[in-house]
């Protein structure tokens, strides 16, 4: 953190490298003569310092790019050889890679570079770099808009719906790699008798968290084919859980979390499974919001808890019948 202190400190500051001539000729001549005798960090030493502070600190990201010209290239202007890559790569850009639409953005916000870019002719290229997109009321763009920028972020591998959008998405959502989804399927089709599951934008879908009525949905999830983690926000009948947990033959997680107001009721109700499955976790709920930006941003958060939770099982360290998760 020492260097990157220096890397953000005022142009005039004496420790500082990255002078102009003017300050070089003037009061700061004598300290950038020192500067130079000594040696630098490695490039490579200084691009990872720079990315993890993106990745850590993405507030800074703005006075990161203004430091040189080679930080804006590590950190904004390069992109990684393939979009449809899943890890991050080491020249992703960080700015635009988790992106949180709402109209309280502002006028001059993410959302409305994303939407310049992609309505400019050709399309900007750093909508490429979007890996985790929520789209949030109220909602700036128009469906046309909204189909528009989602055409141009071929990268995307997760979207979260907490907006009234159109199901004429869903053929945009197609060509996406996309990997998890947060949304309500009732909206997002247009009507529960609407609902297919089959549709080519969930192919490759593995976590799916749905706001909806489980009993209203459940007999759709089993035809997703690559699903391994499901998650809903209110809790329903025993027989249905068994359901799902026998016909998803790829099923690693079945979470349940419920608000924390109901804490009391959730544990009870956990409690009464009748069914022993390491797979099934309930878990107290607090904000959404949080957690999809702790999820995106590689922090903490329910699924990754519930991963370890169910693990921790499976070695015998906790009854396999247990299913309330502490968080």
């Amino acid at each position: 953190m020492r260097v990157m202190r220096l890397f953000l400190a005022p142009r005039d500051h004496p420790g500082r490298c990255f002078l102009t001539p003017q300050q070089k000729r003037g009061g700061c001549a004598k300290a950038a003569t020192t500067m130079d005798t000594q040696p630098s960090l490695p490039r490579e030493l200084e691009r990872e310092i720079f990315k993890t502070a993106a990745a850590s600190y993405p507030n800074t990201i703005p006075t990161l790019l203004r430091v040189a010209h080679r930080v804006m290239t590590w950190c904004f202007l390069s992109f990684s050889a393939s979009p449809h890559r899943l890890t991050n790569s080491r020249t992703e850009p960080f700015l635009y890679r988790v992106v949180r639409v709402n109209r309280a953005a502002g006028r001059y916000g993410v959302s409305s570079a994303l939407l310049r870019g992609a309505t400019s002719k050709p399309p900007a290229q750093f909508l490429r770099a979007v890996r985790n997109l929520l789209l949030e009321e109220p909602m700036p763009w128009t469906i046309d808009e909204t189909k528009t920028v989602l055409g141009q972020c071929s990268g995307l591998i997760e979207l979260a719906i907490i907006a009234a959008v159109d199901p004429e998405i869903l053929t945009v959502l197609a060509e996406m790699p996309l990997r998890m989804l947060s949304c309500t399927l009732n909206e997002l089709f247009g009507g529960y008798s609407a609902i297919r599951l089959t549709h080519p934008a969930f192919a490759a879908l593995t976590h799916l968290h749905t706001f909806d009525e489980p009993a209203l949905v459940c007999a759709h999830i089993p035809l997703l084919p690559a699903l391994t983690h499901i998650a809903f926000t209110k809790h329903f009948a025993y027989e249905m859980v068994q359901m799902l947990l026998k016909q998803c033959a790829r099923l690693e997680v079945l979470l349940v979390g419920i608000y924390f107001t109901r804490t009391d009721f959730a544990r009870k109700w956990a409690q009464c499974m009748p069914v022993r499955d390491p797979r099934f976790v309930v878990a107290p709920w607090a904000d959404y919001i949080t957690e999809w930006h702790a999820a995106a941003r590689g922090l903490p958060h329910l699924w990754a808890l519930a991963d370890d939770f169910i693990a921790r099982k499976r070695r015998g360290e906790i009854d396999p019948g247990y299913y309330w998760l502490h968080t």
